[in-house]
């Protein structure tokens, strides 16, 4: 649906910004991206990267949020190998502690868990040092 870029907050930090294709942008996509920022608003937490700014009008809906630096699941599993069994719980325990806030308010939707930008599918898992 889009394109995830490094981009750079006002006051210099780094962003992780994510512009929805122009291929893709209909009614139902913008409606899909404005639930999307609606989310983003109401969930924060310590394993959450925090929604910066967002505009889901734009004629390229965007939105920005923390960049969090370190290899996705994804690209870890493929350059070292299937994570040990110590590390994959340690791992499970962490992604649940990030999902709580989402859930104890009510953002956590069988629908929201497919379609949200923190979905949890091994390429929007990080891994920060």
């Amino acid at each position: 649906m889009g394109q995830v870029y490094l981009g750079e907050s006002p006051g210099g930090e780094p962003a992780a910004v994510k512009v929805i294709k122009p291929s893709v942008v209909d009614s139902e996509t913008r409606q899909r991206f404005a639930q999307e920022v609606e989310i983003l608003k109401k969930i924060w937490g310590a394993r959450i990267a925090a929604l910066l700014d967002a505009d889901p009008d734009a004629d390229r809906p965007w939105l920005a949020t923390e960049y969090i630096e370190g290899l996705d699941l994804s690209r870890q599993v493929a350059s070292h190998g299937p994570l040990p069994s110590l590390l994959t719980a340690s791992l499970g325990a962490t992604l649940a502690e990030g999902l709580a806030p989402s859930t104890s308010r009510g953002c956590c939707t069988a629908l929201w868990c497919r379609r949200a930008t923190r979905e949890p599918v091994p390429g929007h898992a990080a891994g920060s040092p």
